[in-house]
């Protein structure tokens, strides 16, 4: 293998340590900010892991065709304390700050929906309540103003029916019979 060749997996392997401490700190703060439940950061652990030996093996397939030699790990290494050395303070800073943007976006975002779809909503609700409260209101008076006017019509029509509302049909029947024969013999004697 040459030199060249070297040269190049221990910069590349530097950069995947790099990534990988740089992944693993976005990681941490954010896992520390949303505060995941503790049966899920294995989980998240196992994840990365795996990720990470992809990565690294893609990497090495990319620059020497996955021959594993004692400065792959160098470089792997060298990245990663480059890494936490100069960049992982500035790193967390950035990404603390960009979770506080997403945070305000957020909020805007449900104050927003709140503002534009919510209240709206309610107070078309607020309004069909209304209405139909005033809708029923007008509707039980209207049907009170329709019984009492026509409560003499009412009076006047059961006292008509009186007697023979309350009777059977065939009693009925009988008693109109009865007072037919009464009103014939009643117009018999007149007349005689």
């Amino acid at each position: 293998m040459s030199l060249e060749v070297q040269f190049l997996t221990v910069m590349l392997m530097a950069a995947c340590g790099s990534i990988l401490g740089a992944v693993f700190d976005t990681y941490r703060v954010v896992a520390g900010q949303v505060r995941l439940h503790r049966r899920l950061v294995p989980l998240i652990d196992l994840l990365y892991w795996i990720a990470a030996t992809v990565l690294v093996f893609r990497v090495l397939y990319y620059s020497n065709y996955g021959d594993v030699r004692f400065y792959v790990f160098f470089g792997i290494l060298f990245g990663i304390s480059l890494y936490y050395a100069l960049i992982s303070p500035w790193l967390i800073r950035l990404v603390k700050l960009v979770l506080r943007g997403l945070s305000a976006l957020a909020r805007f975002g449900v104050r927003l929906f709140r503002l534009l779809v919510v209240r709206p909503l309610l107070f078309l609700y607020r309004v069909l309540v209304m209405v139909w409260g005033f809708l029923a209101a007008l509707s039980v008076f209207m049907y009170k103003i329709m019984v009492q006017l026509g409560y003499p019509a009412w009076k006047l029509l059961k006292r008509l029916s009186g007697t023979a509302a309350r009777r059977k049909p065939a009693a009925r029947m009988r008693h109109w019979l009865a007072s037919s024969a009464r009103r014939i013999k009643g117009i018999f004697r007149r007349n005689r």
